[in-house]
């Protein structure tokens, strides 16, 4: 992440889009967001959208399976909470 970049574009509200915000599946191996991909019931994908959401990034991730664009979503009125 260019923490430079973001604290600029936040503090001049620009969006910043997260291409490959699941770090082009890397990010499915971390212990950490199995951790919490467990603790909050979610997958790691979800964990990584929510994060990503949570620090004010647009995740644009890309799927052509529509069960796992449905499945990354936090939909069925539960949220994730961090």
């Amino acid at each position: 992440m260019q923490h430079e970049t973001l604290a600029f574009c936040q503090k001049h509200n620009i969006l910043v889009e997260g291409w490959g915000a699941l770090g082009s599946g890397k990010m499915f191996d971390r212990k950490e967001l199995k951790y919490f991909s467990q603790k909050y019931e979610r997958t790691v994908a979800q964990v990584c959208i929510r994060w990503s959401l949570k620090i004010k990034v647009l995740p644009l991730v890309k799927s052509i399976s529509a069960d796992r664009m449905q499945l990354r979503s936090l939909g069925n009125g539960k949220r994730l909470i961090c």
